[in-house]
């Protein structure tokens, strides 16, 4: 089974163990889907989440503006 060596938050290695008590000897804990090296640890995709939330935030304008946008366009293709 593959296991992180996480060091302050950061994943800094990825090792293979037979098991956990082994994993413990190099205080791995699991890995988990789109983990790699140099990322950090998000075994719940926490981090990911949130700056996904942050994106579509930063990049939505609401319907009422878009629709000004729309008409702004109407009236000056008139």
């Amino acid at each position: 089974m593959d296991y992180l060596v996480v060091k302050d938050g950061i994943i800094e290695n990825i090792i293979v163990c037979e098991n956990d008590e082994i994993a413990k000897e190099f205080n791995a804990v699991p890995s988990y889907e789109g983990a790699e090296i140099g990322k950090k640890y998000d075994p719940n995709h926490t981090i990911e989440l949130m700056e996904r939330v942050e994106n579509i935030e930063q990049n939505y304008i609401s319907q009422e503006m878009f629709a000004n946008y729309v008409s702004e366009g109407v009236e000056l293709a008139i």
